[in-house]
């Protein structure tokens, strides 16, 4: 048995039309950070952030800058999400994306409906599964990253980044880029 163009062939016969995953490590998707149309949703919760899309990164990437607003301590939960996005791949997947700050942030307190994560939706659109991702913001731009498998009967997924703390006091920022997701090992699933 082998693949050709996209054909399952056995005994030299085509047998089933098929989609396959990338080479491992294979960009399937790539976000943008340069419109906040490209994003479903933003939400601070007591307006205390400006969402600065279009901004750049060191690398001179499109960014997205999260700044502080208020001159006090004040809480200034918030979360963006992007639009669902159709998936037709098996085995694993990887989420990444670039993080930097004004000050290290080592730790991201988040919780409730401000938490970061990788949501999974079968064809009906029901919730399979929501693989978490810790978040941390350094001082210099890093890349985090999430490597899970994909679950059973994945049609789509939406990502969201968020969190309850640390809070931002004018003058201080959070900036994103360069967020993706990868294929990973080889993985087949016939046509519906």
């Amino acid at each position: 048995m082998n693949v050709e163009k996209g054909i399952l062939v056995w005994l030299g016969l085509a047998l089933l039309p098929l989609r396959f995953c990338l080479a491992e490590g294979q960009v399937v998707w790539q976000g943008d950070f340069g419109a906040a149309h490209s994003w479903s949703e933003t939400e601070n919760y007591r307006d205390q952030l400006e969402f600065r899309f279009g901004d750049e990164d060191a690398a001179g990437a499109a960014a997205l800058t999260i700044a502080g607003l208020a001159t006090n301590r004040t809480d200034a939960a918030w979360r963006i999400r992007t639009k669902r996005i159709d998936w037709t791949l098996s085995g694993k997947y990887t989420f990444a994306v670039d993080l930097e700050a004004s000050e290290p942030v080592w730790k991201v307190v988040d919780g409730g409906i401000w938490i970061s994560s990788v949501k999974w939706f079968d064809r009906a659109g029901r919730q399979l599964a929501r693989h978490r991702i810790p978040l941390q913001f350094p001082r210099q731009r890093q890349r985090a990253s999430l490597t899970e498998v994909v679950p059973a009967g994945a049609a789509s997924f939406e990502i969201q980044l968020g969190a309850l703390a640390p809070y931002l006091m004018k003058g201080g920022w959070l900036r994103l880029s360069a967020i993706s997701m990868s294929a990973q090992p080889l993985g087949l699933r016939t046509e519906q």
